[in-house]
């Protein structure tokens, strides 16, 4: 059992080897001096700077200013408890609402993400474009080989993976502060999910699509977009599979009410993860009352 759970996983071994390959040589290219850094990677670099200082900032930035501001610090400073108790909870609340009002001309997901390593350390371009690679590297990796392994086996999966490890732009915008890369990642995850479903026959990879639909919304508007003909796609297969189902349910009832010369009392139709299934049970139970030839 073992030796065959090593086979299994020896695709994604293989896979997790060279993500880490991308990786290392992402860290090494983003160590050394590339010049300065314009365009949308700067303003990207700079509003998530402002919104780590945002939110981890001492004292309200809506309370810095003002007559108003000078008495609710001159309050807190004469009460020691209101300093310690009341003073953290609500800074931390107010700077965290006017960080989200100034992020929000994008989605937020890439923004929060990048925010997490400089509430632990000083802000730093290379370490912050490191960190986010470390993200959706491995998320458009695994992705691709899910779609892969589903339409085809694991070393279909493998295939697809490693040609995406080794794409040029796989290569170059893993290395860029830019929603690009976390978008084609997101879409990726989302595609997997979905094929996942089984043209949303499961109940739980339906939920998981629904979340990862979710993330991906959070990550770049543009996200519909790519994944609206293939949910299409998904949700006639959907009702079709329910038409099939059904039809063929009445075809065993009638049958069934035929021989029996009764009434027979018709369930109400199954539409999650056993439907395929329900239709093939019904049929082997009659066929152990009735005979063969029914």
């Amino acid at each position: 059992m073992r030796a065959g759970l090593v086979r299994r996983a020896f695709p994604l071994l293989l896979l997790g080897a060279g993500v880490a390959s991308l990786l290392a040589s992402n860290a090494a290219w983003l160590g050394r001096d590339h010049g300065y850094v314009g365009g949308d990677e700067a303003a990207h670099y700079v509003k998530e700077v402002e919104i780590a200082y945002m939110i981890s900032s001492d004292v309200p930035l809506t309370l810095r200013q003002g007559d108003r501001a000078d008495r609710v610090r001159g309050w807190v400073e004469r009460h020691p408890a209101a300093r310690r108790w009341v003073l953290p909870p609500f800074t931390g609340f107010v700077n965290l609402v006017r960080a989200w009002r100034y992020a929000f001309d994008y989605p937020p997901l890439v923004t929060a993400l990048a925010v997490l390593p400089q509430l632990f350390a000083p802000a730093d371009y290379d370490r912050l474009r490191l960190f986010l690679s470390c993200v959706f590297v491995p998320v458009l990796v695994l992705s691709v080989y899910s779609i892969g392994a589903r339409l085809g086996d694991r070393w279909t999966g493998f295939v697809a993976g490693l040609a995406t490890v080794g794409a040029p732009f796989v290569t170059i915008y893993s290395r860029k502060l830019l929603l690009d890369f976390p978008l084609a990642a997101m879409v990726s995850a989302g595609l997997a999910s979905l094929l996942a479903t089984e043209s949303f026959s499961r109940r739980r990879a339906s939920l998981a699509f629904g979340v990862v639909g979710g993330l991906g919304l959070l990550t770049k508007q543009a996200y519909p977009i790519f994944l609206a003909a293939p949910f299409f796609v998904a949700l006639v297969l959907a009702f079709q599979a329910d038409e099939e189902l059904n039809r063929r349910r009445d075809a065993i009832c009638a049958k069934i009410e035929e021989l029996r010369g009764v009434r027979f009392v018709k369930p109400v139709p199954v539409r999650e993860g056993s439907r395929k299934d329900y239709a093939n049970l019904l049929l082997e139970n009659a066929r152990e009352v009735y005979g063969e030839d029914l």
